[in-house]
C-alpha cells in the first residue's frame, strides 16, 4: 500500500471514529426536557381551553352531569398531559438538587392526575363533599411551585395543569 493511500486510509478510519464518538456524546439537557415538559403543558392547557364548557341549565340533576362529562373530558386531558410527562426522557447530566426537584414534579403531577380522578368521580357521584374536598387538594397541589423552581414556563404557570 502506498503511503498516500495508507493515510488516506488512517483520515478515512479517523473521520468515522470521531463521527462515533461524536454521536454518542450528545447528552440530554435539562434545556432539552424543559422545552419538551413545556409543550406538553401548553397543548393540555390549549386542549382544556377548547372543551365547550357545560351548559348550567337544566334540573340540578342535569347540572351535575354536564359538570361531572366536562371535568371527565378535562380528566382524559390530564392523564394524557401526566402520562406524556413521565414518558419523556429525563436530563443524563444534571445536578442532584435539580434532579430532586424534578422528581418531586413529576411525582406532583401523578398526584395531580389522581387528585383529578377523585374529582370526577365526586361530581358523578353528587358527592359534594368529596368535591370540595378534591378541589382543595387540587388547589394545594405543589406541582406549579415545582415546575418553576425546575425552571419549567407553561407548566408553571396557573392553568397549565390545574384550573
Amino acid at each position: 500500500m502506498s503511503p498516500i493511500r495508507a493515510g488516506c486510509l488512517l483520515a478515512a478510519i479517523a473521520a468515522i471514529a470521531s463521527a462515533v464518538v461524536g454521536c454518542g456524546s450528545s447528552a440530554y439537557t435539562k434545556q432539552d426536557f424543559t422545552v419538551r415538559a413545556d409543550a406538553i403543558c401548553a397543548s393540555t392547557l390549549r386542549e382544556i381551553r377548547a372543551l365547550a364548557p357545560p351548559g348550567f341549565t337544566g334540573s340540578s340533576e342535569q347540572r351535575r352531569r354536564e359538570l361531572a362529562a366536562y371535568l371527565g373530558r378535562e380528566l382524559a386531558i390530564v392523564r394524557g398531559e401526566v402520562s406524556q410527562l413521565h414518558a419523556i426522557g429525563r436530563p443524563t447530566v444534571e445536578s442532584a438538587r435539580n434532579a430532586e426537584v424534578l422528581a418531586s414534579y413529576l411525582a406532583a403531577v401523578k398526584a395531580d392526575g389522581a387528585n383529578w380522578g377523585a374529582l370526577v368521580v365526586a361530581a358523578r357521584n353528587g358527592d359534594e363533599g368529596a368535591v370540595s374536598k378534591a378541589e382543595e387538594t387540587l388547589r394545594a397541589s405543589r406541582s406549579q411551585t415545582l415546575a418553576a423552581r425546575y425552571g419549567l414556563g407553561s407548566c408553571a404557570n396557573a392553568g397549565a395543569t390545574q384550573r
